[in-house]
């Protein structure tokens, strides 16, 4: 019991809960490793065989992970399991794991090759990036604290087990016997210390430690294999617990230079458990009390969920952390998924009684609800999941759309050409600004739409078009993100040409416009280019705006170098004018989100009323 709840309340269950399916592998795991040692002991390989196939139906990404932990554990138990000379017996075990392990892959095939060749056609993962070779300092000085406590660390990595572990864990090394449990935990351990295991458990993307519930696993079992013996101490052994306890706490406070507050009750709970341990193995206490075995326990159980609830406290208490603050109030999920842009948008269908497909776009911001589509059945231009369609990415990056995520992005910003080839009807935002901010062409409906303010693109293409003629790919590729938008309005981009279609005639209609430069201190421009040497640093651009057409500000090769001694790995720029602000975000390579080399890339933030100036 003790063990089981250590597991599941956990720092990285409390944590992960909000994604529901961050758990599942949290029940999988066990289940797959029960399944192993049948395999290693010879017996029927059925549950081994139902839970890869689970495992692989359930979710990829954690599959992924699990397959790792179990090859780690399965290497460590046929060291321990056969003896120098055996590398035969070893061997064919494995073989014969693969193959049930293969079964239960083709078993899952329907459903687990598809989202195999869509992942391989995701390029979240980045190109270019580069991940730090050591975790922060603040990462190691917090590591001892946060292991019993509710303070998480970067890369996803949540600890948070009940005080009453340290002990277990101290008893696990202190006592002969376990190798293999000692063996993976150490080994755990240092995945934890070097940020490439973190890269590799995440398929060899940004550094992530969502694995760590399998760390978990080992913690509470470790608790589970060393309860009995907490009532069978000898007098060094006690010592020695005491001793392990105290330097743990003292280096714990000495590493941060502080005790912090999410520290203190599961210290003190730490402190207590040892003292019933103590007190259990008092040879005065055995002799008075009869069912002091059981006192112990009770007594070390109720600690146990004394440590969870602590943790629990102060991660959720209003007063603490507050993390329910980052859900919905209770009751409003539903009216929040149903009574949003979604409904509005079909209400002014329903009027106008039309038929046929279409999208909308936004811009973002509160109350539009990403991926609402789902429930509504409209179409939209937002998506927001983990996997995601390479080539919509490469398309974004190719119109200069950076500021996007690949796994992440609401449309293709208010650009009038994009969004009319994009299928889009109807533009909906909540903003004050919204009439300065929406794309040119798209008039507002008047109607009274519970807050959005939606407005109807009056260049609206249905969902299929043709075209007279094409643009080669080569020749589409030379182009700029302003040209290459515009182009797409006249000729169907095509890799190879086609002998009976002929080739477009293209028209730009784009403009450049002079402008003068006005710096503030901090900021210098020369030959076209700007250098900012510190932060919140404005320039002013000061030009002659056009009407009835649409304003881009474009930024070639931004790129951003932090200042030395400082391991910044993100700039903003905003640009504002007349009342309505964009942003730009600058990434070096070692940010989770930097997806190549950003002098290759223009930036466009677009404004569709004439501008005079710009900051």
């Amino acid at each position: 019991m003790a063990g089981a709840f250590t597991y599941i309340f956990c720092g990285y269950a409390l944590f992960a809960f909000r994604h529901h399916f961050f758990i599942n592998p949290m029940i999988y795991l066990p289940l797959l490793l029960l399944g192993v040692e049948k395999v290693l002991k010879k017996q029927r390989p059925y549950l081994f065989i139902g839970m890869v196939a689970v495992c692989a139906i359930s979710n990829f990404y954690f599959f992924y992970m699990i397959v790792l932990m179990v090859v780690t554990y399965v290497i460590v138990r046929l060291v321990m399991l056969y003896e120098k000379g055996k590398l035969r017996e070893s061997c064919l075990c494995i073989l014969r794991m693969f193959g049930y392990a293969v079964v239960g892959v083709v078993l899952s095939a329907i459903i687990f090759l598809p989202v195999v060749l869509f992942f391989l056609g995701d390029n979240r993962g980045g190109a270019g990036y580069v991940f730090n070779s050591m975790y922060s300092f603040s990462y190691f000085e917090t590591f001892l604290q946060a292991f019993i406590s509710s303070k998480g660390l970067e890369s996803w990595t949540f600890f948070g087990y009940t005080p009453i572990t340290i002990l277990a864990i101290i008893l696990l090394f202190r006592k002969r016997g376990n190798n293999g449990l000692k063996a993976g935990f150490l080994i755990l351990t240092l995945f934890l210390l070097f940020p490439i295991f973190g890269h590799v458990f995440n398929g060899f993307s940004y550094i992530c430690n969502r694995w760590n519930f399998g760390y978990g696993f080992v913690v509470a079992l470790i608790l589970t294999t060393m309860w009995e013996e907490f009532t069978e101490l000898t007098t060094r052994e006690l010592t020695a617990l005491g001793s392990c306890t105290l330097f743990y706490l003292v280096a714990s406070v000495m590493l941060k230079g502080k005790m912090l507050d999410q520290f203190r009750l599961p210290a003190a709970i730490l402190v207590i458990g040892y003292v019933v341990v103590l007190l259990g193995n008092n040879k005065k206490v055995q002799t008075r009390i009869k069912n002091y075995k059981q006192l112990v326990s009770a007594g070390l159980f109720v600690l146990v969920l004394a440590g969870i609830a602590v943790n629990g406290m102060n991660q959720n208490a209003p007063s603490k952390g507050n993390y329910p603050a980052s859900f919905l109030e209770r009751g409003t999920s539903w009216s929040t998924i149903t009574k949003n842009q979604d409904r509005e948008i079909k209400k002014i269908e329903q009027e106008k009684e039309e038929q046929g497909f279409f999208r909308y776009t936004s811009s973002g911001g509160k109350r539009i609800i990403q991926n609402a589509s789902l429930i509504s059945g409209l179409s939209s231009t937002q998506y927001y999941w983990s996997l995601q369609n390479g080539a919509i990415s490469q398309y974004l990056e190719e119109n200069a759309n950076l500021k996007n995520m690949s796994f992440k992005y609401w449309g293709v910003d208010e650009r009038v050409f994009l969004n009319t080839l994009a299928n889009v009807k109807y533009y909906v935002s909540t903003k004050k600004s919204a009439d300065k901010i929406a794309p040119f062409g798209f008039e507002k409906n008047k109607g009274d739409h519970n807050g959005y303010h939606i407005y109807e693109n009056t260049y609206v293409l249905p969902f299929g078009y043709t075209y007279d003629s094409y643009i080669p790919r080569n020749a589409y590729e030379e182009m700029s993100a302003v040209q290459k938008q515009e182009a797409m309005m006249q000729g169907i981009v095509l890799e190879e040409s086609p002998e009976e279609v002929e080739e477009t005639k293209l028209n730009f209609t784009g403009k450049n416009l002079s402008y003068q430069v006005e710096c503030e201190k901090g900021v210098t421009y020369e030959d076209g280019v700007f250098k900012v040497a510190r932060g919140n640093k404005k320039a002013t651009l000061t030009f002659e705006g056009v009407r009835d057409c649409e304003l881009y500000l474009e930024a070639v090769g931004l790129h951003y170098t932090s200042e030395p001694g400082k391991d910044r790995v993100e700039a903003n720029l905003k640009a504002s004018a007349n009342g309505v602000s964009k942003q730009i975000n600058i990434y070096t390579n070692k940010h989770i989100r930097y997806r190549g080399n950003s002098k290759q890339y223009s930036h466009f933030l677009v404004w569709r009323q004439r501008r005079k100036r710009m900051q």
